[in-house]
């Protein structure tokens, strides 16, 4: 009986052990995600976050139409390879006007 109750307290001990050690490690886990979640902020933050209404503020557009975007590449290379400079806003203004870039 008393071999039975020094075998349960070395098992009580021992788990005592184990979770003392685990706890160590819980907290050395907690401080290196403190430290990669620094470095994180510090060299990859988030990006920031845009809104439609604060590029329409800035900018005056509402909203991009991805085939005239296209368009406007396009002449812009154009006038480029042709001219040597970029097209000015009003000559770009009157291309998108031209009956030839309707759909």
């Amino acid at each position: 009986m008393l071999e039975g109750l020094r075998d349960a307290a070395s098992r009580i001990l021992t788990m005592r052990r184990v979770i003392l050690a685990l706890e160590a490690i819980a907290e050395g886990q907690a401080r290196q995600n403190i430290l990669i979640a620094r470095l994180v902020d510090r060299f990859a933050p988030d990006a920031p976050v845009v809104n439609a209404a604060d590029i329409q503020k800035l900018t005056g557009v509402s909203h991009v139409n991805y085939h005239e975007q296209g368009q406007i590449q396009d002449y812009a290379e154009r006038v480029y390879r042709d001219t040597g400079r970029e097209p000015t806003e009003d000559e770009i203004v009157r291309f998108l006007e031209g009956e030839d870039t309707r759909l």
